[in-house]
């Protein structure tokens, strides 16, 4: 009597892949339809003439100014001069010790720099 034929272990790899990759298809196939009710009034809405003269105004208006984080802590580093910190200035680094993590270079924003710039110079000592 002849043993039964094992399956081929490729084989079987390649079948559950091939099911596997059926049923993806499907579901991606259902979502879009799905989502096909959706993608057309997006469409539409992107189509309008208000929509499409906003786009081009922007465009022709350029990105908007980036805001940065100044990290100076205004209170602590030039407290009389509170409020001045301004986001949209240029950025610079202002080298900085400190116990807990040593040399640290400090993202700063342009007016704090100065204030800390003019503390330092008219500080006693």
């Amino acid at each position: 009597m002849s043993e039964p034929a094992t399956p081929e272990p490729l084989a079987d790899f390649v079948n559950l892949m091939n099911a596997f990759g059926e049923g993806v298809r499907r579901a991606v196939v259902a979502y879009i339809e799905d989502m096909r009710p959706l993608i057309d009034e997006l469409a539409r809405i992107a189509a309008l003439p208000e929509v499409q003269a906003e786009l081009r105004r922007r465009k022709a208006e350029g990105p908007p100014p980036r805001r940065r984080s100044c990290h100076c802590l205004c209170g602590v580093i030039h407290p009389a001069d509170r409020g001045i910190c301004d986001t949209f200035a240029p950025m610079t680094t202002v080298h900085r010790w400190s116990e807990l993590t040593g040399d640290v270079d400090v993202p700063t924003c342009g007016p704090c720099a100065a204030a800390d710039a003019a503390r330092r110079l008219l500080a006693p000592g």
